[in-house]
């Protein structure tokens, strides 16, 4: 289209000017929020933005319910506004003060650009309202010491959840049982602790548990708020220690500082393994801290284990990330892996004593693994949980355990610098192995 002379052409619904034969673009303005919901006595910002203005030939205004705010004191605030000139671009913004029900309504923000003889304007709304104050409530917080508790029978023991947000006057606590709640009973007692910053100490004291106890328990806490219930709910399973055993089959775990878990059901054997790690600038080393039994030097690392030799168990290993020894045949849902470390070649001083795990005990070692992956290591799987006990890590994380506070450590052999052969085959846990070999274990002891 060809325009000639001087002609000005106006479309109201678009974006287009034409001013003396040269088209002219109109402001596009956009608001960060166009519904605002502030809480009564707050302070609130109100912004908006504007394309295709300039600092020299535009300016801004806020109207209030179609009128415009000329009068800027310590309630209401309008900032002078900020350019970024080589994007056109403009922020604008309305700060008010102590909100109040005055305040509410329409908030506009106009801007207008000055085109030869032409203004060309642009604006847009704002609603702001006020929070309804039966819905301004805070809500409550609870949350269970540990989510999974494990004793033995006849004891007691006691369920724990803290809260937060809570106070007497307005908070109800109760716990339940498999969903139903628990009054008082010659065996359970429920105390209930409010403390200074809203904040709370819920317990349930069982004696003498049995059978019957073992579950699933809940705290809750009720809020009123104009009649109705906010409620919030933490879970706590309870079992006890006979319940779990060791899985069946034959395999071996590392052995802990503590030695090897206590168990009923059979007895583990044990021995250990010391390696000749290399002598020249020696670097071998382990994580701190570090509760792997047995002495370790920057020349020596003596590794000790405990081996189950029989098949006796009441069930099989739970699918998941993490690994074990092998003694025999890898357990079911088990994938087989060795490594080998080249140690030192020189005054070799390598011994192994005891029941250890299948490999090889020579002047150089190599270990054979069980391992598996065929669940998420972030998914809680059940061991016993009475003693401390070792797995291998086999993924980016420690395998979660129910009722078990997990700690990631490593040791780090520094092999054979000459003609190294250091190898690994099939699956093994998490580990380096150059010329040298890390390895990953998980260390878990009672919550």
């Amino acid at each position: 289209m060809t325009f000639r002379g001087a002609v000005f052409i106006t479309c109201i619904l678009g974006h287009y000017y034409l001013i003396s034969g040269v088209t002219a673009l109109k402001p596009r303005i956009s608001v960060v929020d166009k519904a605002v919901v502030a809480q009564k006595g707050s302070t609130v910002t109100l912004m908006c933005s504007a394309k295709r203005v300039r600092k020299l030939t535009t300016s801004s205004s806020w109207e209030f319910n179609g009128q415009e705010i000329k009068k800027r004191n310590n309630k209401i605030v309008i900032p002078e506004p900020h350019y970024q000139t080589n994007k056109r671009k403009g922020n604008f913004t309305l700060t008010i003060k102590n909100v109040s029900d005055t305040d509410v309504g329409t908030y506009t923000c106009k801007v207008s650009k000055i085109n030869l003889d032409a203004i060309l304007e642009a604006k847009e709304n704002i609603e702001l309202s006020l929070q309804d104050e039966a819905v301004s409530v805070i809500l409550p917080v609870v949350k269970a010491l540990r989510s999974y508790v494990v004793t033995s029978e006849g004891s007691n023991i006691t369920l724990t959840c803290i809260g937060r947000r809570v106070k007497e006057l307005d908070t109800m606590v109760k716990w339940k049982f498999e969903g139903q709640e628990i009054e008082e009973s010659s065996n359970k007692k429920a105390i209930v602790k409010f403390l200074p910053k809203r904040r709370g100490n819920f317990s349930l004291h069982i004696t003498n548990v049995s059978k019957e106890d073992i579950g699933n328990y809940s705290c809750v806490a009720s809020t009123a708020d104009f009649g109705k219930a906010i409620v919030k709910e933490t879970f706590i399973h309870l079992n006890l220690f006979k319940t779990v055993s060791w899985p069946r089959g034959t395999y071996a775990l590392p052995m802990p500082n503590s030695g090897c878990p206590i168990t009923n059901e059979f007895t583990w054997s044990a021995g250990y393994h010391r390696q000749d790690t290399e002598e020249t600038g020696p670097r071998s080393s382990w994580s701190s801290p570090l509760h792997l039994k047995g002495d370790k030097t920057p020349t020596q690392i003596t590794q000790h284990f405990c081996v189950k030799t029989i098949e006796t168990g009441g069930r099989l290993w739970p699918s998941g990330q993490y690994c074990i020894y092998r003694k025999g045949t890898c357990p079911d849902g088990f994938q087989e892996g060795e490594i080998k470390w080249d140690d030192e070649d020189t005054k070799n001083d390598n011994m192994a004593e005891g029941i250890l795990p299948d490999g090889e005990y020579k002047k150089d070692t190599t270990l054979q693994f069980c391992c598996r992956s065929d669940g998420s290591a972030e998914n809680p799987i059940e061991l016993p949980i009475r003693e401390p006990f070792f797995l291998l890590k086999h993924s980016g994380r420690c395998q979660v355990v129910l009722g078990m506070r997990v700690t990631e450590e490593w040791l780090f052999w520094d092999c054979e610098d000459r003609e190294n052969k250091n190898s690994y085959n099939g699956e093994v846990p998490a580990s380096f192995i150059t010329k040298d070999v890390k390895l990953h274990y998980c260390y878990y002891e009672k919550q």
